[in-house]
């Protein structure tokens, strides 16, 4: 609505300065320019007035929205997200060449329950997505592609409580992808009855979650709202976000437990075990970040957890072999003889997680042998080369990827320095607050109000009131940056409408009163 009004506005604007430049005789310049300017001033000022003040009126409290409405933004809400989800697969590689074979079991008794715990039906749980049988001993602790961990751990838990916990590129993300994959897939193929009865799971980061000010449900129900917009569509009713966790109708997929301050992972376990009720949850952590929880006390109840291992050496060469041409098999063949030779050797250690194995294919498309260099000689040398030759390969031109090193290194900086880090996350809205605030003011605050302060003052004629409106916008330009470039804004906060307006407001009022009075 603010921004259908700036607009009708700047289209006033335009007709008063043709009106005041063409209208009439040039003699009678100066009248017209005052009888437009009080005719604009009325048009910019009176709307917000009425609006602020029809805000203030006590409001009607909207019915909820219906069983039909709920059910129909779930069904959208599925659609949109498995046509999303696939794309995501292949954008990522997670399926191609081939998928990754990682190994998973039952967690160490220090950070997971018994499974005839979890497997126990309890009467507060919740149906799963689908028919949900009895656990038998040893059918959750084996190993095996993680697209098998819908079948066989998430559909057989009563109460769809699940964490992933696996060491630095591991695979979680990419399992839980696939696990939120297969569960939407699941879920498509389903009669229209038993549809229904089945929770659409959604992907959440919680790197941008502050459990110190947010609840959990407020935090999910804004960023599912910014995420999928069309949820807010009138044939929806009001507030249908809030009716699908009111019926367990969404499933939250929250990954990056560990990207969290440790003093939020505790609070986020807290209120999860408080506020998620009736949801079911799947979760990934790395091992360390998730048994300092549970040091402090915080843990999900009725939850299995699942660890992921290192991929196995005949699982790494079958990949680094997969859909490859003879040239290039045969190069990765004298790589795979070596792993294969050499388990424990420093190749074989390194090329054991899905981040790796992907990174090697990357990094050498057509010859791979330089991974036998002896210089290679330790984890550390061989992942820098991986990383090292991934640029290289993705920017062949040296200007390019001089420009792409110096932006990455300069993100990676930030992500490292206090207060925003150090953080594996990378939240976007924190990244006009790695601009100095001086940068932030000159860039925002006078390029607004050179420009009203130029549409206004040119109304006053284009003598002393295009100049002093000039100057004026500009001195109301930089103070109204000073506002929007305050750290808070951007660090707590993401940016309201109200708070990136501030300088659009205060170069439009000067402006105002300039082609008024001047």
């Amino acid at each position: 609505m603010v921004l259908g009004w700036v607009g009708l506005v700047l289209l006033f604007v335009a007709g008063v300065i043709g009106y005041v430049l063409w209208g009439g005789p040039s003699g009678d310049r100066p009248n017209r320019a005052q009888v437009s300017g009080t005719l604009l001033a009325a048009v910019v000022i009176v709307p917000p007035v009425v609006v602020w003040a029809w805000s203030r009126r006590s409001p009607l409290v909207p019915a909820a929205p219906s069983v039909a409405q709920t059910a129909a933004a779930a069904q959208a809400l599925a659609d949109r997200q498995v046509a999303a989800w696939r794309r995501q697969v292949q954008v990522r590689g997670i399926r191609l060449p081939a998928p990754v074979k990682v190994r998973w079991r039952w967690a160490d008794p220090q950070v997971a329950v018994p499974r005839d715990e979890v497997g126990a039906t309890s009467s507060g749980g919740v149906s799963g997505p689908g028919p949900v049988r009895g656990l038998q001993v040893g059918e959750l602790l084996g190993s095996g592609v993680v697209t098998r961990l819908h079948n066989e751990v998430y559909g057989r838990l009563p109460r769809g409580r699940l964490v992933l916990i696996g060491g630095p590129g591991a695979g979680k993300t990419a399992a839980m992808i696939l696990l939120l994959l297969q569960a939407l897939e699941h879920r498509e193929h389903l009669a229209p009855e038993e549809r229904a009865k089945v929770p659409v799971p959604v992907w959440l980061t919680l790197g941008s979650w502050n459990p110190a000010e947010q609840g959990l449900r407020e935090w999910a129900a804004a960023t599912i709202a910014r995420d999928h917009p069309y949820l807010r569509a009138a044939e929806y009713g009001p507030d249908v976000i809030g009716a699908l966790f009111d019926t367990g109708q969404v499933a939250l997929f929250l990954d990056g437990l560990d990207e969290m301050p440790g003093a939020h992972r505790v609070r986020a376990i807290h209120r999860l075990q408080t506020e998620a009720g009736g949801l079911r949850v799947v979760l990934t952590s790395r091992p360390a970040e998730y048994q300092a929880t549970l040091d402090d006390g915080a843990q999900l109840p009725a939850t299995a957890v699942l660890e992921l291992r290192p991929v196995a050496v005949g699982a790494a060469a079958d990949y680094l072999l997969a859909d490859c041409t003879e040239p290039v098999r045969r190069a990765w063949v004298v790589v795979t003889d070596e792993i294969r030779a050499r388990p424990d050797g420093v190749l074989a250690r390194t090329l054991n997680t899905p981040l790796t194995l992907s990174l090697a294919r990357a990094a050498h498309p057509v010859d791979p042998t330089p991974l036998l260099d002896p210089a290679l000689d330790t984890e550390q040398a061989l992942r820098r080369h991986l990383l090292d030759q991934t640029l290289i390969t993705a920017y062949p031109d040296p200007r390019e990827r001089e420009h792409a090193t110096y932006w990455l290194g300069w993100i990676a900086h930030h992500m490292n320095t206090p207060p925003t880090g150090p953080t594996r996350d990378l939240p976007w809205w924190h990244i006009p607050n790695w601009i100095p605030s001086w940068q932030r003011r000159l860039v925002f605050g006078p390029g607004a109000g050179l420009v009203f302060g130029f549409i206004f003052g040119l109304i006053a004629g284009p003598g002393s009131g295009l100049v002093f409106g000039l100057v004026v916008g500009l001195v109301a330009g930089i103070v109204g940056g000073q506002e929007v470039s305050a750290p808070r804004t951007f660090v707590v906060h993401r940016p309201s409408h109200r708070e990136l307006q501030s300088v659009l407001r205060v170069g439009i009022f000067f402006g105002i009163f300039l082609g008024i009075f001047l």
